[in-house]
């Protein structure tokens, strides 16, 4: 009888074991990485200009300039522009959204031309 009931006592402790292993392992890949969390946040006017491998004075310059030529349009496609959300006065773009911007850019050969005052100049002497 004691046999019996160490054997099954190992058993059932056996079987917890292997679920309890299962559970832990599922609950870790359920978790994202820290990158992953930053891939899908916003990003600031500065990190966006990093992002784009541009000075942030021009970054600047051209969102000013699409924000002017947006507000002449009664409608326009959503990538024509750089899409960006303002909360108290700052300016915050999703990774996603620039990239979707990039895209269609990219596939309608747009040229955007924006001019910081440091290109103005240059261009004056060229």
């Amino acid at each position: 009888m004691k046999n019996n009931i160490l054997a099954v006592s190992i058993i059932i402790l056996s079987i917890s074991l292997i679920y309890c292993g299962f559970q832990f392992k599922s609950s870790i890949q359920a978790k994202p990485n820290v990158e992953e969390k930053v891939e899908t946040g916003l990003m600031t006017m500065e990190e966006t200009a990093e992002y784009l491998s541009m000075p942030f004075d021009d970054f600047e310059t051209l969102i000013y300039q699409q924000d002017q030529y947006r507000k002449t349009l009664q409608s326009f496609d959503t990538y024509n522009f750089i899409p960006y959300i303002e909360l108290k006065g700052k300016k915050y773009f999703n990774k996603n959204q620039v990239n979707e911007w990039i895209k269609e850019g990219s596939m309608s050969w747009k040229v955007y031309e924006y001019f910081s005052e440091t290109m103005k100049k240059e261009r004056l002497f060229k």
